[in-house]
């Protein structure tokens, strides 16, 4: 598993996105693994997600 990159990942759906923003905006570090798991790190499950372009990922996408 390596690291979740909220500049170049984005979660497949709306939900998967909210669950991602959820831990991104209370600091928790996220994991994704070879299929596009994402994972805390209690290895518990989280969403799943997809690499897009730098730019493109969940911090660029943000409601906020």
């Amino acid at each position: 598993m390596e690291e979740f990159n909220y500049d170049t990942m984005i979660g497949l759906t709306e939900e998967d996105n909210d669950a991602i923003r959820f831990h991104m905006e209370m600091g928790y570090p996220l994991f994704i693994d070879n299929e596009g798991r994402v994972w805390n790190e209690s290895e518990i499950y989280v969403a799943d997600a997809k690499i897009v372009s730098n730019g493109k990922g969940i911090f660029w996408n943000s409601p906020y």
